[in-house]
């Protein structure tokens, strides 16, 4: 068989539709054929544990076994920021319960960075006047992710951990407080809707710290996220981690997880 054919195959075998159950339909010089397989599934352990979480690709677990919640970023296509959802994603989002509502936040990779297209409930949206470290004082998106394993029981923030915060109002920008400096190359749009308003925002990889991906891709990695709800542009503020847990910004025990798919 030609190297074409294997990688045909290969590349089928992959990206295979969790609705397929007895093959696959593959196409290469000599024609259409359909190639047998297994359930797909992958493996990875929980630092600290002798257990092994195993999954399905097709059904994606929200519960690890530390009966932590778990959300999925998954490759979103297409990706253009401009406050409309015409994008695809794959994968439930979060959904965090505040004051105003429910606020539902969706979490996908692309254009080299971490995608998020949020729907805030906020009955006074925009308040926030502040700009650099000072834009978690109004409202704001706020997101916790660490780089390195899990590990479990850890209380002590380490090198890893980044704490990043999108302002949500107009003229939105974003801050990185584990680097204490302006998120680099960020892309962002906020507008308001209805029941609060909508921000959307791509965050390059790099200031997490990533530098080659395999190192975050398709593992459980510790994740919070919380929105930051101010009823005018600066203090006092409302915050709603995910978590719900108030010392999530200094106690990594309290985070749930994110799976990173690229």
């Amino acid at each position: 068989m030609k190297n074409t054919s294997l990688i045909t195959i290969i590349s089928a075998l992959l990206f295979v539709s969790c609705a397929t159950t007895e093959g696959v339909l593959v196409q290469d010089d000599r024609g259409k054929f359909v190639v047998p397989i297994t359930k797909p599934s992958y493996s990875y352990t929980i630092a600290g544990s002798d257990r092994v979480y195993t999954q399905s690709s097709c059904a994606d677990k929200s519960i690890a076994p530390d009966n932590k919640p778990v959300v999925y970023a998954s490759p979103v296509q297409d990706i253009i920021i401009d406050g409309i959802k015409n994008e695809i994603f794959t994968t439930e989002p979060i959904t965090i319960t505040g004051k105003s509502g429910d606020s539902v936040i969706y979490l996908g990779t692309g254009n080299g960075g971490l995608y998020i297209f949020a729907d805030i409930a906020d009955k006074t949206p925009g308040m926030n006047n502040n700009t650099g470290k000072d834009i978690k004082n109004g409202d704001a998106l706020e997101i916790i992710f660490s780089t390195a394993l899990p590990e479990a029981g850890r209380t002590i923030l380490g090198v890893h951990d980044h704490r990043v915060v999108i302002k949500a109002s107009e003229n939105p920008e974003g801050y990185s407080y584990t680097l204490d400096a302006p998120l680099d190359r960020g892309q962002y749009f906020y507008k308001k809707n209805k029941s609060g308003y909508t921000l959307e925002a791509v965050i390059p990889w790099h200031n997490f710290k990533v530098g080659c991906l395999c190192g975050i891709k398709n593992r459980n990695l510790n994740f919070d996220i919380a929105v930051i709800d101010a009823a005018s542009g600066s203090l006092p503020v409302k915050i709603y981690p995910w978590s719900k847990q108030d010392d999530y910004r200094v106690n990594p025990s309290r985070w749930g997880y994110v799976f990173i798919r690229l």
